[in-house]
């Protein structure tokens, strides 16, 4: 029940420390522009009473647990402060660290929209980044990676901290000017497919896709699929295929047929529920 306590203490002992040795005078002057600190430290979980157990260096995103109506999400990390607070806003400098970063900036996320100012009275601000869905993301996952940098406000007093609930407790090294966020959009099929391939056959993305849009199903509902009272279960396999069928028909007959994943042919289902393309096999 103390932990939380203790870490709190333990961070104005640091920026304590840090005050001391950098701006350190025969007398004390608070207004000689000593800079105040920042660092990074994200709460993975918590105890039943809100002290933090672990920390997290990362997050990771799927956009494959959303409908396709989600086309971006929006996440975040805070940059928090070590040291007073300003009754004036200070700008920060964070980056994205390009050699580490596989994602493409305008393509597969957003940063515009923050402005990187600690604003007056604030111990903490938000970095966000906005994650957009594209077909790219279904090939391999992606990252991004943010670091903050000193400038003329505010040091960067802590260089690693352990990830664990306290001081004597082992815990894996975290570089706390650094986070980064990984996100794709990867499908593997369920394990609860092959109870239906006889009717829509073979997995692809695409097909698995296409039949989740025509029945509102979600990744959750195939991993709870075959269980009593859940939305996938082997009786509504053979309507989902038919309706399926309607619908891929209907796209072929307007001239737009849906590709598969080898992007040169088009989603076919199987046994008496195949889809008439023969107005593209001429």
């Amino acid at each position: 029940m103390k932990i939380k306590k203790f870490l709190a203490l333990a961070v104005v002992a640091l920026c304590a420390t840090v005050a001391t040795t950098s701006c350190k005078e025969d007398k004390l002057d608070l207004y000689s522009g000593c800079k105040a600190g920042l660092f990074i430290q994200q709460v993975n979980t918590t105890d039943i009473y809100g002290n933090p157990i672990s920390f997290r260096k990362e997050q990771t995103f799927s956009f494959a647990d959303y409908d396709d109506k989600t086309q971006e999400f929006t996440l975040g990390f805070d940059v928090k402060l070590c040291g007073p607070v300003s009754n004036v806003d200070r700008p920060f400098v964070i980056k994205v660290i390009a050699d580490s970063t596989t994602a493409v900036e305008g393509q597969d996320f957003d940063i515009s929209m923050n402005d990187y100012v600690l604003k007056a009275g604030k111990a903490a601000a938000t970095v966000k980044i906005r994650l957009i869905r594209n077909p790219s993301l279904r090939q391999k996952m992606v990252k991004v990676m943010f670091r903050l940098e000193p400038n003329e406000h505010f040091e960067l007093p802590i260089g690693n901290y352990k990830n664990s609930s306290g001081w004597n407790v082992d815990g894996p090294i975290y570089n706390a000017s650094e986070y980064w966020f990984s996100f794709g959009e990867q499908y593997k099929q369920p394990s609860y497919w092959s109870f239906g391939s006889s009717w829509y056959g073979a997995f692809s993305v695409a097909k698995y896709l296409a039949l989740n849009k025509v029945m509102s199903w979600t990744v959750n509902d195939w991993s709870k699929a075959g269980q009593t009272g859940e939305k996938i279960g082997y009786g509504r396999l053979e309507y989902a295929t038919a309706a399926l069928q309607k619908y891929l028909q209907k796209l072929a007959d307007e001239g737009t047929p849906l590709i598969d994943d080898d992007g040169k042919s088009y989603v076919q289902l199987a046994g008496s529920y195949l889809v008439n393309y023969s107005a593209y096999n001429k």
